[in-house]
């Protein structure tokens, strides 16, 4: 029989081009059906994040950065871990579970990921990131848009991850992008 501690952790790995806040809709549902905690990020060159090397997106430096931001938040004793990645992210997941680089992980779930296309992407995520729309007049815009083009499928939760890939400006809605996109 499996007992699920109650400091049991979900660690939410986004898909390239999206951030943290894709997975809003679905740690709430999780965490009124289960006693856990819930964290997703924004992995590098997504969302607010803030590394030295951006452009970085290789999956060795991605997973690596996932082991050291699960070291950061619980040290060196962290809680039993379930690894969750979306497309870009489960392949990172699985990198990540591979290196043995969260020393709790009891779980590992992808969604929607082919490895090998997965990892190639990688490399051709800048181009992706630049093929989307700049600038849109609001957020109400940018949701229209993102549903519009099926990046995002689910209304409410793109009312809620669109947030995370935009940034304000005095006049528009800025896509978020880092420097080197």
């Amino acid at each position: 029989m499996n007992v699920v501690r109650k400091d049991q952790s979900y660690f939410f790995l986004h898909g390239g081009g999206f951030s943290a806040l894709s997975w809003a809709l679905v740690s709430s549902n999780i965490s009124h059906l289960v006693t856990c905690r819930c964290a997703a990020v924004d992995l590098r060159g997504h969302g607010d994040s803030v590394t030295t090397d951006d452009g970085d997106l290789s999956s060795e430096t991605m997973s690596s950065d996932v082991g050291n931001i699960v070291k950061a938040l619980y040290g060196e004793d962290p809680p039993p871990i379930i690894l969750v990645g979306h497309s870009m992210g489960g392949s990172i997941a699985v990198n990540t579970a591979f290196r043995h680089l969260i020393p709790s992980l009891i779980g590992l779930i992808v969604i929607d990921v082919v490895e090998g296309t997965a990892l190639e992407a990688l490399t051709s995520m800048q181009s992706f990131l630049r093929g989307r729309p700049a600038v849109f007049k609001s957020l109400e815009h940018a949701i229209e848009w993102s549903v519009r083009a099926g990046q995002i499928r689910n209304v409410e939760s793109a009312k809620v991850s669109m947030v995370g890939q935009l940034k304000r400006s005095v006049f528009y809605i800025i896509l978020f992008t880092s420097v080197q996109y």
